[in-house]
């Protein structure tokens, strides 16, 4: 039996797709998720003795304002990946943990996920972006630079015109 090859082609590498998204974004909402699936958990399925959350608004508005939660012993196990993140930092206390939310943004998100409100629109309002405020078509730009040049420049401005018109010059 003969051996078939083929040729592949490849459009892009799959690196090449944070040049198309903001991955600050996407770890953003990632992390919320990960935040949200933990204290749900915790929520849910702890029991009191081993740290039950109630209070969820009092406790993640406590974390967002950059105070610490705990003692409990589920905080050591329940948000291991997240602390490797660096999304939340634990410690040891007494017979429990501590814990302490590094990445604001991600518990605002959280926060509004668990409400049941839109995350999105908490996202647009707390991740870092450069916020455009207005746009400037580029003739127009151009007209205002123009008119801000010294005479030197101007008079450079033309020579360099004229010498790549072909009219000689520089």
């Amino acid at each position: 039996m003969e051996k078939q090859t083929t040729d592949h082609v490849f459009i892009t590498s799959p690196g090449s797709f944070h040049k198309f998204s903001n991955p600050l974004t996407e770890d953003a909402f990632d992390h919320a998720k990960a935040l949200v699936a933990a204290l749900t958990y915790g929520m849910t399925h702890s029991s009191a003795a081993r740290g039950q959350i109630w209070g969820i608004n009092l406790l993640l508005g406590k974390l967002i304002r950059g105070g610490t939660v705990g003692p409990a012993t589920a905080i050591g196990n329940d948000y291991r990946a997240l602390e490797i993140e660096r999304v939340v930092q634990t410690e040891r206390s007494g017979y429990g943990f501590k814990m302490r939310l590094l990445k604001r943004e991600v518990g605002v998100i959280a926060l509004e996920v668990l409400k049941g409100r839109n995350a999105a629109a908490a996202a647009l309002e707390t991740l870092p972006s450069a916020g455009m405020r207005s746009y400037t078509a580029p003739e127009a730009a151009r007209v205002r630079l123009r008119k801000g040049q010294s005479p030197t420049s101007r008079a450079q401005t033309r020579s360099l015109l004229s010498a790549v018109r072909g009219g000689g010059g520089l």
